[in-house]
């Protein structure tokens, strides 16, 4: 198969993450185009060396034009700060490249339309970060809804707790800045549990949420969020995010009635209600505790046809999961 010539913009942490699904992708995914890491910007002195050295990239840039104006380079990953998405989307989409841009796509909604419309008008193919919903577990927990297999969905919860702004002595990076990080905790995590809550039950017809800010003296964007929502099918949805928590974790719930199974996707299990039901649940597991996106320990039983790949959910396998998917590169209005 013909090869993809593809890019980075922006090799922070995220960058290295969609680096190593790159690098990753035909390991699990061998029918998958060969992946050739053309080139790397980051305007940060000696990142385009390192990633050059580590992973690979035939060529590393401090300025991220010299990526769009390279006809060689077929499509590329959009991982730079947030308050740059926006132009970066535009400047590739209109030079025909492909693009795989992270949450969020900018700082406002005019921010997001302008990047659908330069990727309408180019023809050009593209896809927004949210790659849990490609995660083997979550894909299992959709397709046991899709089938009724857990009966009439009443409520599901979802729970994204990190660390990095849990210290108050903490770096103030470009992400505590709302002209540059945006909605804070709501864009970076909490837009992944209202992802999953449509992906999985529909459209939000109703909200109850809040916010908080825990360390005041960087009292800027919120460090905290919780929410009560209603899908448009009726069903009560949960999502609790948080930056400053004393550990990270990763959660997922989505409950029905009457079967009463409960679908943990992100701890890669199934869990069955024995006081509702004796029917067999399709798969269980048991994650015992949780470390920066690894279980520290974890056994699983899956039958999802993926466990293979993956004992637990992380940003590199289900962006890998998202990147083999045809339908995650289809162009997005």
């Amino acid at each position: 198969m013909t090869g993809i010539s593809v890019a980075v913009a922006g090799f922070g942490w995220m960058g290295r993450v969609h680096t190593q699904a790159y690098l990753r992708l035909r390991q699990h995914y061998p029918q998958f185009p060969v992946i050739r890491l053309a080139a790397v910007a980051d305007e940060v002195p000696g990142r385009g060396e390192e990633a050059a050295d580590q992973f690979g990239f035939e060529a590393f840039t401090q300025d991220w034009r010299d990526i769009a104006a390279d006809p060689a380079i077929d499509a590329v990953s959009i991982t730079a700060p947030n308050f740059l998405h926006r132009e970066i989307g535009v400047a590739m989409a209109e030079a025909g490249k492909h693009i795989w841009i992270e949450k969020p796509v900018g700082l406002s909604t005019e921010d997001a339309k302008a990047v659908a419309a330069a990727v309408s008008k180019a023809g050009v193919q593209s896809t927004v970060g949210f790659n849990y919903r490609n995660a083997p577990a979550v894909t299992l927990a959709k397709s046991l809804i899709d089938s009724g297999e857990l009966g009439t969905i009443t409520h599901s919860r979802f729970r994204f707790l990190s660390d990095y702004a849990a210290h108050p002595e903490g770096a103030l990076s470009w992400r505590y800045e709302r002209e540059r990080g945006g909605a804070g905790v709501l864009g970076d995590l909490a837009s992944h549990g209202i992802d999953l809550i449509r992906h999985l039950l529909g459209d939000v017809d109703a909200l109850v949420a809040d916010t908080a800010i825990f360390i005041p003296e960087r009292a800027r964007p919120s460090a905290a969020t919780s929410g009560h929502a209603r899908a448009s099918g009726g069903e009560m949805g949960l999502s609790r995010t948080k930056t400053s928590s004393a550990h990270c974790c990763a959660s997922a719930r989505v409950a029905g009635a009457p079967s009463k199974h409960a679908a943990s996707p992100w701890e890669s299990r199934t869990i069955t209600d024995s006081r509702f039901t004796a029917r067999k649940v399709p798969c269980s597991g048991t994650t015992a505790g949780w470390v920066n996106w690894a279980p520290a320990s974890a056994r699983s039983t899956r039958t999802n046809p993926s466990r293979r790949f993956w004992s637990a959910p992380s940003p590199v396998s289900s962006a890998a999961s998202s990147l083999a998917r045809p339908t995650r590169w289809a162009t997005t209005t």
